[in-house]
């Protein structure tokens, strides 16, 4: 074969494989354009669960959300989670004005505490507790289970830290849900020590959320969410069903 020859067909093979490429991302960009959130690079995107699969919906917050005008958005949503507290002393300084206006508003109301690996189980489920003891909840305490911002410890103290606050939450009438996200499952879920293992609020941003195999109860499908009511990003939230709403 001619040089010219092979550089014909390196040419023709090179447009094929551009063609490919751009027909690949046409395809993506169709099905998440709707859900594409713009002012910032990369532009982030996420799934839309299915309103007749998933027809339950919710928020969390956090002071980090500020101002939330709670009568706008209490026809968009199911339920609320609220961080309530974090490691062993913080408290969250919005989460008594949250609870109060979304009560007012007539939400279903949970609460949620961030897990700090390297401190004592029993100390974390005891500050949670505190901060919560006034307030009737509606939804199952969640512990939020995070690696990104974590001290490095070993698995194996993370998991029986855990395993001490789940303990101590159900020692205090309260069964708990467990947030995290697909790694946090194989890493520290499953690995503990408890028996029944708590539900799993899942983060996930593919659709399905986890493997048929691996049963949860929440999914968290977008960190980069809008409602009408909240200035900025709010996380948002599907289920299957309300049954993890006390009560129900």
């Amino acid at each position: 074969m001619s040089t010219t020859t092979h550089k014909n067909h390196r040419i023709i093979t090179s447009i094929g494989s551009l063609c490919i490429v751009v027909a690949a991302i046409s395809c993506i960009f169709a099905v998440y354009a709707p859900h594409l959130r713009h002012g910032s690079w990369p532009v982030r995107m996420y799934p839309e669960p299915s309103e007749t699969e998933y027809p339950v919906r919710g928020i969390d917050l956090s002071h980090h959300n500020g101002q939330v005008y709670f009568d706008l958005i209490a026809d968009q949503i199911d339920f609320i989670y609220l961080k309530a507290s974090e490691g062993a002393t913080w408290r969250d300084p919005m989460y008594n004005t949250y609870y109060g206006q979304a009560k007012d508003a007539g939400i279903p109301v949970g609460a949620y505490h961030f897990f700090n690996f390297t401190i004592d189980g029993r100390l974390q489920a005891e500050n949670f507790l505190w901060q919560t003891r006034h307030h009737s909840l509606d939804l199952p305490p969640v512990i939020d289970v995070e690696t990104h911002t974590q001290a490095s410890q070993p698995d194996d103290k993370v998991v029986a830290r855990l395993s001490e606050m789940i303990a101590t939450l159900r020692e205090a009438g309260h069964d708990p849900l467990i947030y995290t996200h697909r790694y946090g499952v194989s890493r520290f879920i499953d690995r503990l020590d408890v028996s029944p293992k708590p539900g799993l609020w899942i983060s996930s941003f593919t659709d399905p959320p986890l493997p048929d195999s691996i049963d949860w109860v929440i999914w968290q499908y977008s960190n980069v969410g809008s409602m009408p009511g909240i200035k900025g990003d709010v996380d948002l939230n599907a289920a299957p069903s309300a049954d993890f709403i006390l009560g129900n």
